[in-house]
């Protein structure tokens, strides 16, 4: 758009690294699951962090030289993130042909942009100039405190300043088109989809949300077998955690090294690998995932016995939405199933 030619390329990691610091804008084409290594792994937590890289002076062994990432990264796909740490911070636009084609589209198009690009990129210049006076007038900060009062708590809300900068934009194009949707219809859209999105993608990607509904899969495949016998056996639990009804849903309790336990255990059953390491790591991991886990219905709380003993109990709420809010301005609690409204 702006010069040279379209070229299409496959980086390595370390042109990536490069690209990003150089460039504000870079583009990974067709990110799937499978060619998402570590490096590259690395690389996309390492941009959307914030974080700087920090490596050895070529021909010293005394100092060291930092690389810091500050680029939009701009990926197509079918499949999206698994890890929360990106899922929060990327913005998720589905193309589907059947809902966006145009039958006027070809490759023509771009003949005529190419032709009137001196005239477009001019616009976009002036655009630009009004939103950097936004900016330095303020208005940036106001809109993210706008943002997190009507949207608190949001699958986005890590790029609220990002989302600001789009909202000064489109006020632009909406003034400059004479649209009749209004700017607030038009973030309450982004905000609802990009919700949506989050939560399908989580459904499908958190491995805690799996093996908690493989969990509870199981134990209903084991009562169904026992009714079927008119068995008046309960179910036989193989695993260390208690599994049951209770009150507001289906219960799961034990300590963080015992649900490891019962994901390797699980795991083996259904033909998969335990993706967590040792209890630390779950630990930490469903602190992390206490949004998602609401998200999906999921309860999640922690009592002290002891001195050095912590149980975690998760309930899958069957009759009502569970909430996530803020408990005490301090830490993110989840609600209890039966203080929704």
């Amino acid at each position: 758009m702006i010069y040279g030619r379209q070229v299409l390329k496959k980086g390595t990691v370390a042109s990536n690294y490069t690209d990003g610091a150089l460039n504000p804008l870079i583009q990974l084409d067709n990110l799937e699951l499978d060619n998402l290594n570590q490096g590259l792994d690395d690389f996309i937590i390492t941009a959307v962090t914030g974080i700087e890289k920090e490596k050895r002076k070529i021909g010293t062994d005394k100092e060291n030289v930092t690389e810091r990432v500050k680029t939009l990264i701009n990926s197509t796909g079918i499949e999206s993130f698994k890890k929360n740490e990106m899922i929060n911070r990327a913005l998720i636009i589905k193309f589907d042909q059947s809902q966006y084609g145009n039958p006027e589209w070809n490759e023509l198009i771009y003949v005529d942009i190419f032709k009137n690009r001196d005239l477009m990129l001019s616009a976009i210049f002036q655009m630009i100039s009004g939103v950097l006076k936004q900016i330095a007038d303020g208005e940036l900060n106001s809109i993210v405190k706008d943002l997190s009062i009507k949207y608190p708590n949001h699958s986005k809300s890590r790029a609220n300043s990002y989302l600001a900068c789009m909202i000064m934009i489109a006020e632009k194009l909406i003034e400059g088109f004479n649209d009749t949707i209004t700017i607030d219809k038009l973030v309450k859209k982004w905000i609802e989809t990009q919700n949506n999105i989050s939560l399908e993608n989580s459904r499908g990607t958190n491995p805690i949300i799996q093996l908690l509904d493989s969990l509870l899969k199981d134990y209903q495949i084991e009562e169904e077998k026992q009714d079927s016998l008119n068995s008046k056996n309960t179910f036989i639990n193989p695993y260390p955690v208690d599994i049951g009804p209770g009150q507001y849903g289906m219960m799961v309790k034990g300590t963080a090294n015992e649900l490891n336990t019962t994901f390797s255990i699980l795991a083996k059953r259904i033909g998969t690998k335990n993706p967590f390491l040792n209890a630390h790591q779950l630990a930490s991991r469903l602190k992390d995932s206490e949004k998602i886990l609401a998200d999906n219905n999921w309860t999640f709380s922690t009592a002290e016995v002891g001195s050095r003993k912590r149980i975690y109990t998760l309930i899958r709420c069957e009759s009502v939405k569970v909430q996530f809010r803020l408990s005490q301005g301090l830490s993110q609690q989840l609600s209890n199933c039966d203080s929704v409204g």
